[in-house]
């Protein structure tokens, strides 16, 4: 079998918690390119999840679903029964420090955090039953290296995602269960407020997206707690 073979999803089943963003969007596109037998599209955001579903050639199955609240996930329990899963926190506001309020610590901690927190908490004791899993979770590099524009709220998120994927590789390993975070570059902000960045936004996402069935696949059994990163050197 050679290392291109190993990349391969073949046969699994793979879940995608925040796939109406569009890097979320490139991994599903991605693991079904791979041979994923179906991919399961997690979001709250109903309508982008219905366009995505009809723009992919392969099995897609659909959960609108609060990705903070562990009894809003209950309910599909037996449809996040799967093989590999994706976290994809997003959506936060990025803000600076002095006008960042209280309510907008607390959404972004559930919007980056809890979601994440509350999917593995219902797939990955499954994984570990079985013995058999892999985990993936997007990290912005901004939770390592703190960027100007995109708020204390955000970067603090990021690094509390990282450093759960971490613990949850630790806790997991013996079980044979993988958990290993990819770590994207973000887009500078520029004079101005615009954002910027030297490559196309598509080609960065499908970028990340293969870092992550890299790291879902075979290829990557004898990584854990590992942080692949993609993507161009932050513009200085």
């Amino acid at each position: 079998m050679t290392i291109t073979d190993r990349i391969s999803l073949s046969g699994r089943v793979v879940a995608i918690a925040g796939a109406a963003n569009p890097i979320g969007a490139a991994i599903a596109h991605a693991c079904l390119v791979a041979a994923a037998s179906k991919v399961v599209l997690v979001d709250r955001n109903v309508v982008p999840l219905e366009e995505l579903a009809s723009r992919l050639d392969g099995e897609t199955e659909t959960i609108r679903a609060d990705l903070s609240s562990r009894r809003a996930l209950a309910r599909f329990d037996a449809q996040l029964d799967v093989d590999t899963l994706v976290n994809v926190p997003w959506g936060a506001k990025r803000k600076p420090f002095a006008a960042t309020t209280g309510a907008d610590w607390l959404e972004t901690s559930l919007t980056m955090v809890q979601s994440v927190v509350a999917v593995a908490a219902l797939v990955l004791p499954k994984m570990i039953a079985r013995r058999r899993g892999s985990v993936v979770n997007l990290v912005s590099e901004a939770g390592r290296q703190p960027l100007a524009g995109f708020g204390p709220a955000y970067c603090g998120a990021m690094a509390a995602v990282a450093g759960l994927t971490k613990a949850l590789a630790r806790e997991a390993a013996p079980a044979g269960v993988r958990v290993n975070t990819v770590g994207y570059h973000e887009f500078t902000v520029a004079r101005g407020g615009a954002l910027e960045g030297t490559s196309d936004r598509s080609s960065r996402a499908a970028g990340i997206a293969a870092g992550a069935v890299f790291l879902l696949s075979d290829a990557a059994a004898y990584i854990t707690g590992e942080t692949l990163t993609v993507g161009e050197k932050l513009l200085r």
